[in-house]
């Protein structure tokens, strides 16, 4: 997963070099952004109808990426729909913890920071079952410190998954509890 997500931002670095290099030529003016370590290729006097050429071409450049990216996300909520059972399973999967429990940590604030997670792998590119996994994977991969386990009562070496997953649905539990009493 990390070398596809390096990839994908390498891929898009390449691009925005190659945008930029190109609106440089056409407004500015400037053959290439390389670096030359000589004064006089490296500086360039130029004019402020060019700069603000060139900016217009940046805004709009941004523009039509962010417009691209908008019809992307026309597909957003069928993929939320999707999300919420492929993240139980997962999740389940993961931890051996009954889907209850995983939806109590969902609802949680760790279970946002999961979602931020998982839409991070979204952002570089993966598909949502993939960058499910990976968060999954992520995050039991991470182990409860003695700081969290002292915040959280959780064990300390667990993973960090199965632990926010338990330490959820004993919140829950207690607060059930105490609303009945």
């Amino acid at each position: 997963m990390r070398k596809t997500a390096n990839k994908t931002a390498t891929k898009a670095a390449q691009q925005l070099d190659q945008l930029l290099a190109q609106i440089a030529l056409d407004h500015l003016f400037i053959e290439t952004l390389a670096t030359r370590n000589s004064d006089s290729l490296d500086f360039h006097d130029v004019s402020v109808w060019g700069v603000k050429s060139a900016l217009v071409a940046a805004y709009q450049a941004g523009l039509a990426a962010g417009q691209s990216a908008a019809a992307k996300a026309t597909d957003r909520p069928i993929q939320q729909q999707a999300a919420w059972p492929l993240a139980m399973t997962a999740i389940s999967d993961a931890t051996c913890q009954p889907l209850e429990s995983v939806r109590t940590f969902l609802d949680s604030r760790h279970g946002r920071h999961f979602a931020d997670d998982v839409q991070n792998g979204l952002y570089t590119g993966a598909t949502l079952a993939k960058a499910i996994n990976a968060a999954t994977q992520r995050w039991m991969g991470w182990t409860i410190g003695r700081q969290t386990a002292k915040q959280y009562g959780a064990p300390e070496g667990l993973p960090y998954l199965t632990g926010f997953v338990i330490h959820c649905e004993i919140t829950e539990l207690s607060v059930e509890e105490s609303l009945a009493a």
